[in-house]
């Protein structure tokens, strides 16, 4: 009997410490997984986020992320916590402290153009948006550090519109491109693209009634300019087209025509860089007065200034953005790119080069590179 007894006691201390044991094990795996994680809410807090930030950012495996590089914002915190946070740009909420969906696409543009990610951020940490659209337009920096301190240095003055830097970041003429969207009227001319010797498929003569003689526009453009001048005559304002569609023949002359290269670049477009060659440009003058130096003067150029978009037209080189286009500001001279376009130019504020590179340039990365 006391040896049954013996062995059952012995079992019941097996059994004991085996539940010990497993106990322990249990213990172990639980603490495996809680400590870590009470280590990395800890942080999270100690960062300043809240809970339901830290919830969020477990949830989107964003944590390590974030405590590595130590970010954190008031504006991150609240953003996190929404469905359509952009994960790939997280340290831009970090210096922001609002973003839209265009901001993210001027990052993804800046990368694509060749600027490192990190440049990219410091951009953004530094400047605002208008300050960062015209680097599509500029050659590629190698360090933007100058660039950063003229902004900063012209940030006075430069409102209302107007963008002013003491340097020149736009190096007319050299690495230069092939125009893209030939025969469409968003297509882009600059100091920076040439069209080469291309003609547009169908121009069409203007009358008399509304454009010196030989004046010929792209077809789009002509039945536009006839609306929007017989829209602008309701109003007692007369316009009249001095200047429309020049062949890459005629340009070449008038470039020719010049002393010397250095005063041409400073009067006309080299051929295959004219806005006129596109058909879809045209220098307007007051029937009244039929003068360019004076007509920013005019009833007839803030009716334009105000409505030109409404009918597919904008100021091509504006006020205050010579150093972006690489022209003065030309109030006489319209171009036609459509009234969508248009009108979300005239929105936007931006020059027509910030706003094809931003939103109309389908340019993959690839390509860029």
């Amino acid at each position: 009997m006391s040896e049954v007894i013996k062995k059952k006691k012995i079992k019941r201390a097996l059994n004991r410490r085996f539940l010990a044991l497993l106990c322990i094990i249990l213990l172990a795996i639980i603490s495996l997984f809680k400590i870590p994680d009470f280590i990395t809410t800890r942080a999270l807090e100690d960062l300043g986020f809240s809970s339901g930030a830290i919830k969020a950012i477990k949830a989107k495996n964003l944590d390590k992320r974030l405590i590595d590089g130590k970010y954190y914002s008031e504006y991150l915190d609240s953003e996190v916590q929404k469905d359509n946070f952009k994960s790939d740009y997280l340290e831009l909420y970090v210096w922001e402290d609002s973003l839209s969906d265009d901001d993210f696409l001027l990052y993804d543009k800046l990368v694509q153009k060749g600027y490192s990610e990190d440049a990219v951020i410091n951009l953004f940490k530094e400047l605002n948006f208008n300050e960062l659209t015209p680097l599509l337009v500029f050659d590629n920096l190698d360090s933007t550090a100058n660039y950063i301190a003229d902004c900063i240095k012209n940030r006075s003055t430069n409102v209302d519109g107007n963008f002013h830097l003491d340097g020149d970041y736009l190096h007319p003429y050299t690495n230069i491109n092939e125009a893209k969207d030939l025969n469409k009227d968003t297509v882009l001319v600059t100091q920076k693209y040439t069209l080469n010797e291309y003609i547009p498929q169908k121009l069409v003569p203007l009358t008399v009634e509304y454009a010196a003689e030989g004046v010929e526009l792209a077809n789009s453009a002509y039945t536009a300019f006839i609306t929007m001048s017989d829209a602008m005559n309701e109003s007692s304002l007369y316009i009249y087209a001095v200047t429309g569609y020049r062949s890459y023949t005629d340009q070449t002359e008038l470039y020719e025509s010049y002393a010397s290269e250095e005063e041409a670049d400073q009067n006309t477009p080299r051929p295959g860089h004219s806005e006129t060659q596109t058909g879809l440009s045209v220098v307007v003058v007051d029937s009244a007065n039929e003068s360019l130096s004076n007509f920013v003067n005019t009833g007839e150029y803030t009716w334009l200034k105000d409505h030109a978009h409404e009918y597919g037209f904008i100021i091509r080189y504006p006020e205050g953005k010579s150093s972006i286009t690489g022209y003065e500001f030309t109030p006489y001279q319209l171009r036609y790119v459509g009234t969508d376009v248009a009108t979300a130019v005239y929105e936007s504020g931006l020059t027509y080069e910030e706003y094809y590179l931003l939103y109309l340039d389908n340019t993959t990365s690839e390509e860029a590179k």
